[in-house]
């Protein structure tokens, strides 16, 4: 006997969009919105007249420089991580070969 579903389960198909997009036209209405939006928003806006230390400098330079060093630095350890294992391969090969032959037991 086919069990029967319940209304909850069933899936509805809704009539497909033009070119296969589903609300294209909200997409297409929003970027121009926002831009709108953000352009209303910053046009009162008055340059700022303010003193800025060095101390906050000094801080934006340091985080800078720390941020390009984490990157470097995590780019190095990728690109180095499989040389260092090649040449650990490559000593312990020939540290193998080097032994002197055990003496059989007799």
């Amino acid at each position: 006997m086919r069990p029967t579903s319940s209304p909850s389960c069933e899936t509805r198909s809704w009539p497909a969009a033009p070119h296969g997009r589903r609300n294209s036209w909200i997409r297409r209405a929003s970027v121009p919105a926002l831009v709108l939006l953000v352009g209303l928003l910053l046009a009162p806006a008055s340059p700022a007249e303010a003193y800025i230390g060095p101390g906050a400098g000094l801080g934006a330079i340091g985080a800078f420089i720390g941020l390009v060093g984490a990157v470097l630095l995590a780019i190095g350890v990728v690109v180095l991580w499989p040389i260092r294992r090649m040449i650990r391969k490559a000593r312990a090969g020939n540290a193998a070969a080097r032994q002197p032959a055990r003496p059989e037991d007799t």
